[in-house]
């Protein structure tokens, strides 16, 4: 198996709105804090859906939307945002594949 560079974007439907600063930023830093190796980035793909970005270099495509979903799972839970969760993913592979 050979690893390639794969990138998660996760949606979460419900999520406060990019002018609600109060309301995002402790989910924005349990993120951050949480997910260094990972590079999430926090941005919106309508209103009230917030789209989580995360690239990882891996073996296995599978194993890695997993793992992306459980970190985004564990972030809103340290956020105490317990109403929302993860509502879709999509993950695809980087351009080229990754030097190991």
């Amino acid at each position: 198996m050979s690893t390639m560079e794969y990138r998660a974007w996760i949606d979460i439907t419900g999520f406060p709105t990019a002018d609600d600063e109060a309301a995002w930023l402790p989910f924005a830093d349990a993120l951050d804090r949480q997910n260094a190796d990972v590079g999430a980035v926090l941005s919106w793909s309508d209103r009230h859906t917030a789209q989580v970005v995360m690239s990882a270099n891996v073996d296995d495509r599978a194993q890695f939307a997993r793992t992306a979903i459980v970190r985004v799972t564990e972030a809103l839970e340290a956020a105490d945002m317990p109403d929302l969760y993860p509502t879709a993913i999509e993950i695809e592979p980087a351009d080229e594949p990754a030097l190991v």
